[in-house]
């Protein structure tokens, strides 16, 4: 992208993996889970390989359409037989699909924002995942990017100054453009 500081600079010390899951609100409560859990056992795909330490967004897809949660894989390949018991934020049971491993995953932070919404994403080659995806390219620098300006004190909207609200509200109207090319050097 070139108009933001290397990766090195606003997230030193990151060598693990960073994946984006998807849950679907109309089967299980993620967000619920893991504000009263803390730590969720998530069915652990054989197409992607985990590992303790990997960062993992979770897409709460359907109406809501935005990346909501940000956790850490504290443990992987956990039999069936010994995961938490979070049953009662199951809101369909019957479209469960079985699992044989799960991952432990902690919650880091709750994410808020329109910077995490699919439109704001699909603007850095973000696709709605149907399983886990690897964050690399334009959508790894842009998630970094953003979780970097939220965790500058300088930048409090309302308080020094609105940059971070401007950014928000650029990012807002280029998702409402169906066609980016209309931007010209006047916009």
């Amino acid at each position: 992208m070139g108009w933001i500081p290397s990766e090195e600079e606003y997230n030193p010390g990151i060598t693990k993996e960073q994946w984006i899951i998807s849950s679907n609100p109309e089967i299980y409560d993620a967000v619920s889970a893991f504000n009263e859990l803390g730590i969720v056992d998530w069915k652990q795909s054989q197409k992607a390989n985990f590992s303790v330490g990997d960062i993992v967004y979770i897409y709460i897809s359907h109406k809501e359409q935005q990346i909501k949660l940000k956790t850490e894989v504290l443990k992987i390949n956990i039999p069936t037989n010994e995961i938490i018991d979070d049953s009662k934020f199951y809101l369909n049971k019957d479209k469960l699909e079985p699992a044989s491993n799960f991952m432990e995953l902690k919650l880091i932070k709750n994410i808020k924002g329109s910077a995490f919404t699919k439109e704001a994403l699909e603007l850095f080659d973000f696709k709605t995942p149907q399983g886990p995806i690897k964050i690399k390219g334009n959508l790894k620098e842009y998630l970094s990017f953003i979780e970097y300006l939220q965790n500058k004190t300088e930048l409090i909207p309302n308080t020094y100054d609105a940059s971070y609200e401007l950014v928000t509200e650029v990012v807002k109207s280029y998702a409402k453009m169906q066609d980016l090319s209309e931007c010209d050097y006047k916009d």
